[in-house]
Parts: structure tokens; C-alpha cells; sequence
């Protein structure tokens, strides 16, 4: 019955879109790589792969600097992907701003998303797959990757973190303090760690009388938003206008926040082209109850399922006292899913402070941080200076 209903939906995109639109996304935009797009640059490429201990294959894409340049580890937010540090282009992406200051760029892609779909045993059609959430993300991602880069640099990294990649890397840093000693600094872009006062249209949704999780569990969702072929279907031809008024990207602004100043048009083709990425529905149910009981907490499976799994009624929290690693937060005013006053909480439990900065452009929003034409300015050169001071 899904089945039938899945190509209803197809069967009606397509009638819809050949009555409206003339000019869907082109295709070759689909299978355009993030190597691809390195060397569209002018950048060399490299694709270098891990296996973390409980067996999920991740893709890192890597743009190598000179012998002993310093490496940097770039990891994206929810629903993304390693395109999100090049798809400005030279100059204005991070990635290669930083290549250009002599760094050695390495941008990681979580488990689940379009370049990290496999395991040494499971299937992506398996739903044992998607059993995880950023948590895994944070003690198994992460740490089979900085110690991949760790032991080829022989030195220790720098890290910038997006969203959920803040997220992983802060329950790293609780949970795997062995890997501590491996990171110089952490900057997060938009600190996705508490969710008391996000003022995000979505938090009504998620907080309404209906229940998300029973809804997600009811309908045996186990992956969401992934580049299949019904999303790529919907995007080419729903998500192409060059325009504000592209459905798309107005969906970002009502959630993120709007700042179509910064943002160039011109990019929609190639941005929802690789965006959405794909995630488990585990992860966006673990963000879920962040909001749901306004606590920075390991999963929740309930009364029952907590007893098992942690000997408790409740998920512990995880205590950000414990992050033995210099940070930096970088926010804004207009981030509707990060507020300054849980950015503040959570600098002031931190206990290698470097600094809270906040972005002097009042406008600035959630996918600012990577789509926005001034990041260079308001941003990038700010968090460059501060990383000097490490080296």
C-alpha cells in the first residue's frame, strides 16, 4: 500500500510539474561531487574513508595543504552534507579560504548521509541501519576520524563544527575525554546544544498536542529526507526558481531565519541539489526531545527502555563541565534554532572558555553560517585570528 501510494505521489509531481515548470534542476547537478567541485575550484581532492568500531563506513573529502600544514576538521549540521563548506565557491567558502591560508582542510560526513550509506554488515534497507542518533555520531564518528587524521598529521587538530556537528563534537568531548588531547581548539558555528528558547515555527509544530515520536513510530519512518528519488524528483522541480520565492529556500528561512540580503540566488540549483542529505529519524527525534524536556540529554527510550539502558528512569544529561577542550561559540540574533540565552548557559559550564562571539550583522541566521555572501567578513576572518593564536 505505501508502495502504491509512493507512485501516486511520483505519478502527481510529475503532472503538476510539466502543467508549471519548464526548466526543472538539471540532472548532472545530482551527481556533481564535493572532489568534483574542489577541482572545479582549482583545488586538489582527495576522498579518504574510515570504519568506526561499530562498523559504519564514513567518506571524508579532504583538500590537502603543503608537508606539516596544520589540519582542520570541517563537520556539517542536520540533514547535510560536506558541500555545505564548498558550495560558495572560491573565496567565499570556508573550506577553501582556509586551503588558501595554508591549512590542511579535511570535512567529514556524518553517518546516514549521501556519502556515508554504508556499513560493513548492514544495509541502508535495514532498519537496524538507522538506529542511531548524533550520539553515535559523537563517540564513534568522530573519534575514528580525528584519529585517522591525528596519526597521518602526527599533531593534533583544529575543529569547526555546524549545527548538530557542535552537537556531536561536545558529546565527544563528554564522552570519549580521550580524545581531548586531539583537538587544538572547537569553533561552533550556531550551537545546536540546548533548545530552551529557540523560537524557531517548528518548535510549535514539534511541541504541539500531537505526539512527533508516536507519529514517526506509527508510519515506520526509520530514514528521513535522503537523496532518493522522490526527494530529487520534488526539489528539481519544486526548488528551482532563481527566486525568493523558491519553496525550498523558504522553507529555510521560516525555520532558520531570513537574511535574503546575504544569500545568492543564484545557488539554489546546486545547493538543493545536495541538501537535504538524509539522517536517521532517531537523530531528529533525539533533537526532538532536547526541545520536548529543555535538558542536553543522552536519548530518551522511556520509563522503561531508560531503566534498561541506563539503569535510571531518566537519560542522564551530559555534563558540559567535562568538555577538556579550548571553545569558541559563534551565534547570532536572528538564529531561530539557537537562542543567545542557552548559547550563554552553556558558555558559561564550559571550562576552557576562548570566547562567545556574537556576529556583528543583527540579520544573520542558522544556514548563514555556511550560505551567507558576508560569512567571509562577519565570520571566517574572525575565527581565522583566533586559530593563530593557537598555533
Amino acid at each position: 500500500m505505501i508502495h502504491n501510494f509512493s507512485k501516486f505521489v511520483i505519478l502527481h509531481i510529475f503532472f503538476i510539474a510539466n502543467i508549471a515548470c519548464e526548466k526543472p534542476l538539471s540532472s548532472q547537478l545530482f551527481k556533481m561531487t564535493p572532489s568534483d567541485k574542489i577541482r572545479e575550484e582549482g583545488y586538489k581532492a582527495e576522498e579518504h574513508t574510515v570504519i568506526t568500531e561499530d562498523g559504519y563506513i564514513l567518506t571524508m573529502h579532504r583538500i590537502p595543504g603543503k608537508l606539516g600544514a596544520p589540519a582542520i576538521f570541517l563537520q556539517h549540521g542536520l540533514f547535510s552534507n560536506s558541500f555545505d563548506w564548498i558550495v560558495m565557491g572560491k573565496n567565499k567558502s570556508f573550506a577553501f579560504i582556509l586551503a588558501d591560508r595554508g591549512y590542511d582542510v579535511w570535512i567529514g560526513n556524518a553517518r546516514g548521509n549521501t556519502y556515508s550509506r554504508r556499513h560493513v554488515r548492514l544495509n541502508p534497507s535495514n532498519p537496524r541501519f538507522w538506529n542511531f542518533s548524533f550520539h553515535e555520531m559523537g563517540i564513534y564518528d568522530l573519534p575514528a576520524i580525528i584519529t585517522y587524521i591525528t596519526s597521518l598529521k602526527n599533531d593534533s587538530i583544529f575543529y569547526v563544527g555546524h549545527s548538530m556537528g557542535t552537537t556531536m563534537s561536545h558529546i565527544m568531548a563528554i564522552e570519549r575525554p580521550d580524545m581531548a588531547k586531539k583537538i587544538k581548539a572547537l569553533f561552533c558555528f550556531g550551537p545546536a546544544i540546548l533548545w530552551k528558547f529557540w523560537t524557531s515555527p517548528l518548535h510549535v509544530i514539534l511541541d504541539g498536542p500531537f505526539d512527533f515520536e508516536k507519529l514517526i513510530s506509527k508510519l515506520k519512518l526509520f530514514e528521513l529526507l535522503p537523496q532518493s528519488f522522490l526527494t530529487r524528483t520534488f526539489i528539481r522541480y519544486y526548488c528551482n526558481a532563481l527566486s525568493e520565492n523558491n519553496l525550498c529556500l523558504q522553507l529555510f528561512f521560516t525555520i532558520c531565519g531570513r537574511n535574503l540580503a546575504q544569500f545568492d540566488l543564484n545557488l539554489i540549483p546546486l545547493i538543493f541539489s545536495h541538501t537535504p542529505a538524509g539522517t536517521s529519524a532517531k537523530t531528529v527525534l533525539h533533537f526532538y526531545q532536547f526541545s520536548k524536556f529543555k535538558k542536553f540529554q543522552k536519548y530518551n527510550y522511556k520509563a522503561v527502555g531508560n531503566k534498561i539502558k541506563y539503569n535510571s528512569s531518566e537519560p542522564p544529561e551530559y555534563d558540559l563541565t567535562k568538555v577538556n577542550i579550548p571553545v569558541g561559540l559563534f551565534w547570532s540574533d536572528n538564529d531561530l534554532l539557537v537562542h543567545p540565552r542557552d548559547v550563554k548557559t552553556v558558555y558559561d559550564l564550559l571550562p576552557k572558555k576562548v570566547l562567545s562571539y556574537r556576529i556583528p550583522d543583527p540579520l544573520f541566521s542558522h544556514t548563514d553560517f555556511i550560505w551567507a555572501n558576508n560569512a567571509k567578513e562577519v565570520l571566517y576572518l574572525k575565527v581565522l585570528s583566533v586559530m593563530e593564536s593557537f598555533l
